[in-house]
């Protein structure tokens, strides 16, 4: 099938772009985007995911105002429409690439829509390729990208509206591609891990978009449940403009506290380390702005209880309103069912390094047992 961009001369394959270079049902293309200001404790994801093998392509909006956070996902037949970001009200379009994206939530019946303009102020910094094979099987094999920036434009909800300045507005986001589990439903055949692989599955993870007044940090690591790091890469990036050259990360020491029974962070103390042996020392504060990546459709997050890449007609939305105000519990105030989970967070923080100060997304997720933090399970 082709498509119009297929008119330009930049193929990798012996295929319109229509199609990709594997038949795997999890290759996705995923980007989230987070707009957020501490002060007013208002927080919003929102973010496409095409799964290309599947025709499907999902959306969601996620915005948290004070403690509640709306969700909105919606999820439409990809094909014919290959390479439209526009599913239901939810669309972003590229303004200029690796620089600026408008995203847009047009007016819809549930009373959240926006029109933001997300602009990068570090050059996006691309992450090593996640790869790991499990019983001979390819189980991932993707790549990200990640920016951080800010944001201007108008948030509405409920009849209230924010309007969005860089000064006060901050914006992370991201971009993968690839293979990945969770992105589609599981492939015939598929095995658990053997016995001896198991102390490599992850116990702790946490992704992490430190933005400070000179520079960003960026870095990602995995643990098993003895506290034994399995993954960690990172860097640290300079402004646009600034002709410093990024400065690779490989090792993470941390001591995290948490609100009882949550992964909301009270405080964290990071030390990473570069590749040249250096060690850079961060401390954070949370802010009390928690989002859960749950009500995105992440870890089958949708009503139906299951997860992205599902076929749910040609074309489904639905929406819900959950409570955070109990940081042991997230209610769900929509009479639909579903019971979300606190075991995955995204937290804003405040964060000092001793001269620079800003903010940080840090997403932290336990996935089972964790002594080090006192998780005898997920909370």
């Amino acid at each position: 099938m082709l498509t119009v961009f297929d008119d330009l001369q930049v193929h990798q394959l012996a295929s319109p772009f229509s199609h990709v270079g594997t038949s795997d049902p999890r290759w996705y293309d995923k980007t989230f985007y987070a707009v957020f200001n501490p002060h007013e404790q208002v927080m919003l994801t929102t973010g496409t995911v095409v799964h290309t093998n599947a025709d499907i392509v999902d959306a969601y909006v996620c915005l948290v105002v004070r403690g509640r956070q709306h969700n909105i996902r919606c999820s439409r037949r990809l094909r014919p429409r290959v390479g439209e970001t526009v599913v239901g009200p939810i669309r972003q379009e590229v303004v200029e690439g690796l620089r600026t994206i408008r995203l847009v939530c047009d007016e819809n019946e549930h009373g959240v829509s926006f029109d933001i303009r997300w602009q990068g102020t570090v050059p996006a910094h691309e992450e090593s390729v996640h790869f790991s094979r499990q019983n001979g099987r390819v189980m991932q094999e993707y790549m990200r990208y990640d920016q951080v920036g800010r944001c201007s434009g108008t948030i509405r909800v409920g009849g209230e509206t924010f309007t969005l300045t860089p000064e006060r507005w901050w914006g992370a986001r991201d971009h993968s591609w690839g293979i990945r589990p969770g992105m589609a439903p599981v492939p015939p055949g598929e095995t658990p891990p053997p016995p001896s692989a198991r102390e490599r599955v992850p116990s702790f993870f946490t992704w992490n978009c430190l933005q400070l007044e000179d520079h960003t940090v960026f870095f990602l690591a995995s643990e098993n449940a003895d506290g034994r790091t399995l993954s960690c890469d990172g860097a640290v990036v300079y402004p646009l403009g600034d002709e410093r050259p990024s400065v690779r990360l490989v090792g993470l020491e941390h001591n995290m506290e948490f609100l009882p029974g949550s992964v909301r962070l009270a405080a964290a103390e990071l030390t990473l380390i570069d590749e040249h042996g250096a060690r850079r020392q961060y401390r954070s504060k949370g802010t009390g702005l928690v989002l859960s990546c749950q009500g995105q459709g992440d870890f089958s997050g949708w009503a139906d209880g299951q997860g992205w890449g599902f076929y749910r007609g040609d074309y489904h939305e639905e929406y819900e309103v959950w409570d955070f105000s109990d940081p042991t519990t997230v209610r769900n105030l929509t009479d639909n069912g579903f019971t979300p989970q606190r075991w995955y967070l995204e937290n804003i923080t405040e964060l000092s390094d001793g001269t620079s100060r800003g903010y940080g997304l840090q997403e932290v997720g336990v996935f089972g047992p964790y002594p080090r933090y006192g998780f005898a399970a997920r909370p």
